[in-house]
């Protein structure tokens, strides 16, 4: 690890140097959301975490915000809120999937592949993180952000109603409840961490 913290440099050093064509091609593009497919499969299992807090700011809301939902508990109410939520769940959940099939690709036809192969997989890569960790990251953002006014209290609540009357504590009408989301994202969370923490296991062992 560089003196910096982190193992960043390291990675693109080691890549330069003892890695397959696939791995210096990777380090040698100027992605948004660089690094390994691993290494992003994690980010995105983090965001989900993030998402899954819903609960938790919900669940803490004062009494008299609390009061606005039905039987006076906003965890099982299903505010429009939630519906950004379930944006976020997909992206992030659907890019994930994509980016370990291309990882999965990658590993299983390595060192098979064309440099033209490598670089339409890294193509892909590239579009799929812009997905999961740009919009989905934005929408997690959004969605807790929106969701965190209620600890404002009722005033703060009363004041976003008026500017929004159709807004992220009105009733969404779907039934997707906050509860639903958040034990959804932490679920998906542990599902995209495994897959990262397996993916890196056997791209150690296939590199040695």
């Amino acid at each position: 690890m560089g003196p910096n913290g982190n193992g960043v440099e390291d990675e693109i050093t080691d890549a330069l140097v003892g890695g397959s064509l696939y791995e210096r091609l990777r380090v040698q593009r100027t992605d948004v959301f660089g690094g390994s497919i691993p290494r992003k499969l994690a980010a995105q299992s983090g965001l989900l975490v993030v998402l899954a807090f819903v609960l938790p700011i919900t669940a803490a809301f004062p009494a008299q915000v609390r009061a606005l939902f039905p039987a006076g508990d906003p965890t099982t109410a299903s505010p429009q809120i939630m519906l950004l939520g379930v944006l976020g769940l997909a992206l992030l959940v659907g890019s994930g999937a994509v980016l370990a099939c291309l990882e999965y690709t990658r590993l299983r036809l390595e060192p098979g592949l064309t440099e033209s192969q490598i670089r339409a997989l890294l193509n892909w890569e590239e579009v799929t993180s812009l997905f999961g960790l740009g919009a989905g990251g934005a929408v997690v953002v959004l969605t807790d952000g929106f969701t965190l006014l209620g600890l404002g209290g009722i005033e703060v609540v009363r004041v976003y109603v008026q500017q929004a009357p159709r807004g992220a504590f009105t009733a969404s009408g779907t039934g997707i409840s906050v509860v639903a989301v958040a034990t959804t994202a932490l679920c998906s969370a542990v599902v995209l961490y495994t897959a990262s923490r397996h993916l890196l296991v056997v791209g150690d062992l296939r590199s040695h």
